[in-house]
Protein backbone atom coordinates (compact mmCIF):
# COMPACT_ATOMS: atom_id res chain seq x y z
CA UNK A 1 0.00 0.00 0.00
CA UNK A 2 1.16 3.37 -0.83
CA UNK A 3 1.47 5.61 1.71
CA UNK A 4 3.05 9.89 2.60
CA UNK A 5 3.38 12.18 5.43
CA UNK A 6 3.09 15.26 4.50
CA UNK A 7 3.37 18.39 6.68
CA UNK A 8 1.47 21.92 5.38
CA UNK A 9 1.06 25.37 6.85
CA UNK A 10 -2.49 25.88 7.08
CA UNK A 11 -5.62 24.39 5.12
CA UNK A 12 -7.24 24.05 2.55
CA UNK A 13 -3.23 23.16 1.02
CA UNK A 14 -2.67 21.67 -2.21
CA UNK A 15 0.36 19.71 -3.51
CA UNK A 16 1.75 17.98 -6.08
CA UNK A 17 2.40 13.85 -4.63
CA UNK A 18 5.11 12.09 -6.40
CA UNK A 19 4.17 9.04 -4.77
CA UNK A 20 0.75 9.35 -5.88
CA UNK A 21 1.49 11.38 -9.16
CA UNK A 22 -1.77 13.33 -8.33
CA UNK A 23 -2.47 16.61 -7.11
CA UNK A 24 -3.22 16.51 -3.44
CA UNK A 25 -5.95 18.71 -2.18
CA UNK A 26 -6.33 18.75 1.56
CA UNK A 27 -9.13 20.36 3.61
CA UNK A 28 -11.05 20.46 6.63
CA UNK A 29 -15.15 20.47 7.13
CA UNK A 30 -16.47 20.46 10.37
CA UNK A 31 -13.74 18.99 12.14
CA UNK A 32 -13.15 16.35 9.56
CA UNK A 33 -9.98 16.12 7.29
CA UNK A 34 -10.14 15.42 3.55
CA UNK A 35 -7.91 14.20 0.76
CA UNK A 36 -8.80 14.42 -2.86
CA UNK A 37 -7.43 14.46 -6.26
CA UNK A 38 -6.75 18.22 -6.98
CA UNK A 39 -7.50 17.48 -10.76
CA UNK A 40 -11.26 17.21 -11.86
CA UNK A 41 -12.73 13.78 -13.06
CA UNK A 42 -14.36 15.17 -15.99
CA UNK A 43 -11.55 16.57 -18.20
CA UNK A 44 -8.52 17.20 -15.68
CA UNK A 45 -8.81 21.10 -14.69
CA UNK A 46 -8.17 22.13 -11.56
CA UNK A 47 -10.52 21.78 -8.71
CA UNK A 48 -10.67 24.89 -6.03
CA UNK A 49 -12.95 25.20 -3.02
CA UNK A 50 -15.49 27.54 -3.63
CA UNK A 51 -18.75 28.86 -2.19
CA UNK A 52 -19.45 25.34 0.29
CA UNK A 53 -18.41 23.45 -3.01
CA UNK A 54 -15.53 22.10 -4.82
CA UNK A 55 -15.30 23.91 -8.02
CA UNK A 56 -13.99 23.45 -11.38
CA UNK A 57 -13.77 26.32 -13.45
CA UNK A 58 -13.01 24.56 -16.94
CA UNK A 59 -16.50 23.17 -17.48
CA UNK A 60 -18.55 24.49 -14.44
CA UNK A 61 -18.64 21.73 -12.52
CA UNK A 62 -19.43 21.39 -8.88
CA UNK A 63 -18.67 18.70 -6.25
CA UNK A 64 -20.08 17.92 -2.82
CA UNK A 65 -17.51 19.04 -0.10
CA UNK A 66 -18.30 15.37 1.74
CA UNK A 67 -18.93 12.43 -0.86
CA UNK A 68 -17.04 14.44 -4.15
CA UNK A 69 -19.90 13.18 -6.18
CA UNK A 70 -20.92 15.71 -9.28
CA UNK A 71 -23.61 18.31 -7.87
CA UNK A 72 -24.96 19.98 -10.83
CA UNK A 73 -24.54 17.68 -14.01
CA UNK A 74 -26.03 14.48 -14.93
CA UNK A 75 -23.29 12.59 -14.66
CA UNK A 76 -22.14 9.46 -12.09
CA UNK A 77 -18.60 10.66 -11.58
CA UNK A 78 -16.82 11.65 -8.36
CA UNK A 79 -13.29 13.27 -7.32
CA UNK A 80 -10.79 10.70 -6.37
CA UNK A 81 -10.35 10.33 -2.59
CA UNK A 82 -7.59 9.57 -0.51
CA UNK A 83 -7.21 7.64 3.10
CA UNK A 84 -6.24 10.39 5.60
CA UNK A 85 -5.18 10.46 9.02
CA UNK A 86 -3.95 13.37 11.37
CA UNK A 87 -0.99 13.35 12.70
CA UNK A 88 -0.30 16.28 14.33
CA UNK A 89 -2.13 19.63 14.03
CA UNK A 90 0.17 20.41 10.71
CA UNK A 91 0.59 16.68 9.51
CA UNK A 92 -1.34 14.24 7.47
CA UNK A 93 -0.52 10.54 6.64
CA UNK A 94 -2.35 9.80 3.24
CA UNK A 95 -2.52 6.26 2.26
CA UNK A 96 -4.26 4.69 -1.30
CA UNK A 97 -6.85 6.17 -3.09
CA UNK A 98 -10.64 4.67 -2.34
Amino acid sequence: MKSEKHIFEKLPYKYMSEVFQDEILIYELNQTIFAISGFCPHFGGPLELKDDKIHCYWHDWDFDLRKHNCLNKKVNLSIRQYKIKRISSNEVLIENAN
